[in-house]
């Protein structure tokens, strides 16, 4: 009979058998030559590394405060290095910040990483560029493919406990001799010169933030008039922004995720913070009208004098999902 009448005995433990057979076929086929090299791995790690916003900001301040000598001191640096061509591309573009300040760009160009399994070390290519007549906040840099001249230079990366050793092979005045990349820090010797008598650049893996600014900082539900300054792009290693009020007045907001080098109180330790000041730019002088401190890790962080008011979040309230 056909149909939905009599059909053929049914054998469960053979089709078992046969589904097992099947699967252990398929897994083989899946399995062979699907091993890479533990370097080929390792360079997709240092890319997803490399991808993000890093500042010294933090060693910035704790020079001053640990009383280093003038000479000793290292200038502020932030280095952005942005993928080039998707998520994941081995192509990336770098640019290079002095002091904070987003119109000194002071170096930018191209890095390119691949795997050399005879050295078994991760190989990033380097070519620089000139800054003049790039726009500063341009994320690729003017990066658009990769260069077809030779690169100035080559840095090889080795893995090591928790981190990466990047040595530069000769001279390259577009990354430092001798690097060292971890989850949540890049120290470089020294990026583009000598090396600097207080020791490496010890720049810290930022997290980037919204805030805005309400002035004035209207709470409790009151039916006050206010201004709102939005989308204000921020990054939590010494990022600042500013604004100028309707009234002329400048100010801004610093995040700061203070990495502690020292103990603050005797016989305590001291721990990790997220700080948000509230700033005033008067002249040539920044004053601080305040601070708020935090878990390093939290997502959101507020502030509200009253006569002014912030709030920065790495999720907008318009954004999240509701929940209990």
């Amino acid at each position: 009979m056909t149909g939905l009448g009599r059909s053929r005995p049914f054998h469960g433990g053979q089709a078992v058998l046969a589904g097992m057979a099947c699967l252990a076929v398929a897994s083989q086929a899946l399995a062979q030559g699907q091993d890479t090299t533990p370097t080929e791995r390792n360079v997709l790690v240092i890319a997803e590394l490399l991808a993000r916003v890093y500042d010294n900001y933090n060693q910035v301040y704790f020079d001053r405060r640990l009383g280093y000598p003038e000479n000793e001191r290292h200038d502020r640096r932030e280095i952005r290095i942005d993928r080039v061509g998707g998520p994941d591309s081995m192509l990336l573009a770098y640019r290079e910040f002095a002091d904070g300040d987003y119109s000194r760009l002071t170096r930018a160009g191209a890095l390119a990483l691949s795997a050399d399994n005879e050295r078994e070390a991760a190989r990033m290519e380097i070519w620089s560029r000139p800054v003049e007549g790039l726009d500063p906040m341009d994320t690729g840099a003017g990066v658009d493919g990769r260069p077809e001249e030779a690169a100035e230079c080559v840095v090889y990366w080795t893995r090591e406990a928790a981190q990466f050793r990047g040595k530069a092979q000769g001279d390259c005045p577009a990354w430092a001799p001798e690097s060292v990349l971890a989850e949540q820090q890049m120290w470089l010797t020294a990026p583009g010169g000598p090396d600097h008598p207080g020791g490496a650049y010890e720049l810290h893996a930022a997290r980037l933030m919204r805030c805005f600014i309400d002035v004035p900082g209207v709470s409790g539900g009151r039916d006050e008039e206010y201004t709102r300054y939005d989308n204000l792009q921020i990054h939590d290693r010494g990022g600042s922004v500013r604004i100028t009020h309707t009234d002329g007045r400048q100010l801004g907001l610093r995040l700061s995720n203070v990495d502690w080098p020292l103990n603050n109180y005797d016989d305590a330790f001291t721990r990790d913070v997220l700080v948000l000041y509230a700033l005033e730019y008067i002249g040539d002088e920044t004053r601080s009208h305040g601070y708020i401190f935090t878990e390093p890790h939290a997502e959101r962080i507020g502030i509200n004098l009253y006569w002014m008011m912030a709030y920065c979040y790495s999720e907008s309230n318009t954004e999240i999902r509701p929940f209990m």
